[in-house]
């Protein structure tokens, strides 16, 4: 549960934060690809027959907000994307308002081309689709998947052309505000934090700083904390500049505890870098805002600092708030859960609620921006040779004719050893179907590779140069986090980049039906 500390009144911001935060995205900048032409423009006619007898009109469907679905059988994104869309909009399926079509296309394109009619009866999809579409999916160039969103005007308003579990959220997000038109309040957007409904929070976040730029602090901590639930990297892009220009000791204080706190409480596995910049924010609390008489601020600064691998920090910082929760006269219950927590501190692990591996990296802080996921989505993956531990060169486009997942690793990284036994899960249960899994160490310790390679049971290829943040292979994927992995299909062409936990299965189990 998150905790607001030190400060519980609201206090307006000055207007050098309301600059920062006034020029938000338009709905048309905000959604799938706003760069491509067809955004803001009219959808191209169209008069199609659905398999099931239907006679769809384009100009007829003005007044509806409508969502066209481009896909073959052999696809396996989109199967993925339908899939994962239709469980999320599904259920405005029988409104007036909405429609869904599908577009079948290019389904000869591969030699694993399905029954299109059988698989979509198949579904059990309410929405209709419609077959042998190549003709108007040329018209506007739509790939394998491409959705297209259009108002009820009948001008294109998102557009999508990959998968991820992400983008399938943004587009029932984008559906959803079309088509409930939701207020953009304070309370409303409470409401969908406490629903979990991020996508949602961020969005409406953005609008209600759009129309009241002098009450953006109002929703500046819940805008933080949705994002950090998305994306670490955009949560810490919107939050610095905020933090960095506030001028208002009272409000930073506020501000500063929140972004700090909702880090350290995230129920998601955050990079060092990320923590780093917690316990940094902490620090001006303690030095600043007499942060270090809080126990809260002190407790939850131990939990960072046991995250990056400070031990000794750690417990001297539990043993700082212990002091302070019996200073201030905490309950008896606050302090038996402060002393827990340094028991676990010094014992070298936290309780597995909290999902910390004992394994912590020892590589140099690095505050950077990761890569735009979506811009390496089908393009084709560059070649490269890098030794194996016994020091034979491997090279990528040897696994050509197979999917291969390159997974960008290394013995030294937390997140990277909680994500392995799911890697071996997935080797197990795909490789006999055509799943290869290329391992790149981002190590510079052979030993400790070796040894991890062993303690985690990867009997996949491992190759590495041993540079580090500097190995080639990593610099030529633009890898500026690990865990990281592209996977490329049997054409040498990349489908999908940074899959993890459930959402590498789902991905998986799509393509090997």
């Amino acid at each position: 549960m998150r905790k607001i500390i030190l400060l519980l009144s609201i206090i307006v911001l000055c207007s050098d934060i309301c600059a920062q935060v006034k020029d938000v995205k338009s709905f048309h900048q905000y959604f799938g690809s706003p760069e491509n032409p067809i955004i803001g423009k009219a959808i191209p006619a169209f008069k199609i027959k659905t398999i099931d007898g239907q006679q769809l009109d384009s100009e007829k469907l003005k007044g509806k907000v409508v969502l066209l679905d481009f896909w073959a059988t052999w696809c396996g994104p989109c199967r993925s994307l339908t899939s994962r869309v239709d469980s999320l909009i599904g259920h405005y399926d029988g409104r007036d308002d909405f429609r869904m079509i599908g577009f079948n296309h290019k389904e000869n394109l591969t030699g694993k081309s399905g029954d299109p009619v059988t698989y979509w009866k198949n579904t059990g999809y309410k929405f209709p689709t419609v077959l042998n579409a190549d003709i108007y999916a040329k018209s506007i160039q739509a790939g394998h998947p491409t959705m297209i969103l259009i108002d009820k005007a009948g001008n294109v308003v998102g557009r999508w052309d990959a998968w991820s579990p992400q983008i399938a959220d943004e587009i029932a997000t984008a559906v959803w505000f079309l088509l409930e038109q939701p207020e953009a309040s304070v309370a409303h957007i409470r409401k969908q934090q406490r629903d979990k409904e991020h996508f949602k929070v961020v969005y409406l976040s953005d609008v209600f700083i759009r129309n009241q730029p002098d009450k953006a602090n109002l929703v500046i901590s819940e805008k933080f904390f949705s994002l950090l639930a998305l994306s670490e990297w955009d949560a810490y892009d919107f939050i610095k500049p905020v933090i960095d220009t506030l001028t208002n000791p009272e409000e930073q204080d506020r501000i500063i505890a929140n972004t700090a706190i909702d880090i350290a409480q995230s129920d998601n596995v955050l990079s060092k870098d990320v923590n780093a910049y917690a316990i940094s924010l902490f620090d001006r609390l303690i030095k600043e805002f007499n942060g270090g008489k809080d126990f809260i601020v002190l407790d939850q600064q131990a939990k960072v600092k046991f995250r990056v691998g400070d031990q000794l920090g750690a417990v001297a910082t539990q043993e700082l708030a212990i002091n302070a929760a019996q200073e201030s006269g905490a309950n008896v219950e606050t302090v038996k859960y402060l002393k827990n927590m340094l028991e676990q501190y010094k014992a070298g692990k936290l309780d597995p609620v909290e999902k910390i591996s004992d394994v912590v990296s020892a590589e140099p802080i690095q505050i950077v921006k990761p890569i735009d996921k979506k811009a390496y989505i089908n393009t084709q993956a560059k070649d490269f040779t890098q030794n194996d531990v016994a020091g034979k060169p491997v090279r990528l486009s040897d696994y050509r004719g197979k999917y291969v997942l390159v997974d960008f690793w290394a013995s030294w990284c937390a997140p990277c050893r909680e994500e392995n036994p799911n890697l071996v899960a997935a080797y197990a249960k795909y490789k006999d179907k055509g799943l290869e899994i290329l391992g790149v160490s981002l190590d510079k310790n052979k030993e400790a590779w070796l040894k991890a390679i062993k303690d985690d049971n990867l009997s996949w290829t491992q190759v590495s140069d041993l540079k580090g943040w500097q190995n080639e292979v990593s610099q030529l994927y633009e890898v500026n986090s690990v865990p990281d992995n592209v996977l490329i299909d049997p054409t040498g062409k990349i489908i999908a980049r940074k899959l993890r936990d459930q959402f590498l299965e789902e991905f998986l189990s799509e393509i090997f039906k």
